[in-house]
């Protein structure tokens, strides 16, 4: 209990204070981001009951005796397989995606010697593999050269471009961390505020300074937007660190 109240507190409750400064900052109260968290920092909450699933499934697995491996197999299948007939509300949909996704990744960190020494091996065919997935994705629809409208093709399909990429990112990064240590120091203690912060900050800008920038060209505008954004971010992500309360609030820690 003690680590689900400490998850609690750096995941939901940032969660739930940029989804009531949305509110604000839209000037609609409305409360649909609790059913749909789509609308807020969704991974937010998908990773706080993901977290809670993964405890239950560690004390199921220490009441049976039973592999790991199966206890988690066979939740990803029922919940999965749910999602399947009917998508309910309150994101169950996105935590029966990701939850396969975690344990997989969860896995290879078990056996992580194992599973290097095959990825290494099969880095640029999952790498070619990926690139002729990924011409052929399509978000919502089955790949564009099978058609129709068939949600288990569809479902089927992301997930094995899905694993590739994340097989493919997690070998590669394995590569590069030696050589990129500051983005894994940035990536490490930036990244929610980073993430929760450009996404507002960005709609300011284009609705508050680059409304009315019809004479500059497109491209000079993404560029500027980039920098000024980023810079803005990092600034502002700075400044709520150092307040106990906001940091807590809006970060988590």
């Amino acid at each position: 209990m003690e680590i689900l109240e400490k998850t609690f507190f750096q995941l939901i409750i940032p969660f739930i204070s940029w989804a009531m400064l949305g509110m604000v900052m839209d000037g609609t109260f409305s409360f649909n981001w609790l059913t749909k968290p789509d609308d807020g920092l969704w991974f937010l909450w998908v990773l706080f009951w993901i977290g809670a699933i993964s405890i239950c499934l560690s004390k199921l697995t220490k009441l049976f005796n039973w592999p790991e491996e199966l206890i988690v197999g066979i939740c990803c299948t029922i919940l999965l397989g749910v999602l399947l007939i009917n998508k309910l509300s309150f994101g169950y949909h996105l935590v029966a995606w990701y939850l396969p996704f975690y344990s997989l990744g969860a896995l290879t960190n078990k056996y992580e010697e194992k599973f290097d020494d095959v990825l290494i091996h099969l880095k640029w065919f999952l790498l070619v593999l990926f690139i002729v997935l990924g011409l052929f994705w399509m978000r919502t629809l089955p790949p564009a050269f099978i058609g129709g409208n068939s949600m288990l093709i569809t479902y089927v399909y992301k997930f094995i471009t899905g694993i590739v990429a994340c097989f493919g990112i997690y070998i590669a990064a394995k590569s590069l961390n030696r050589k990129l240590s500051v983005l894994s120091e940035i990536g490490g203690g930036m990244t929610l505020g980073i993430y929760a912060i450009h996404q507002p900050l960005i709609r300011f800008l284009r609705e508050f300074i680059f409304y009315d920038f019809n004479l500059i060209p497109i491209w000079v505008q993404v560029i500027l937007l980039f920098f000024i954004s980023i810079l803005l971010t990092v600034t502002i992500y700075w400044v709520i660190s150092k307040n106990k309360y906001t940091s807590k609030l809006f970060l988590g820690k």
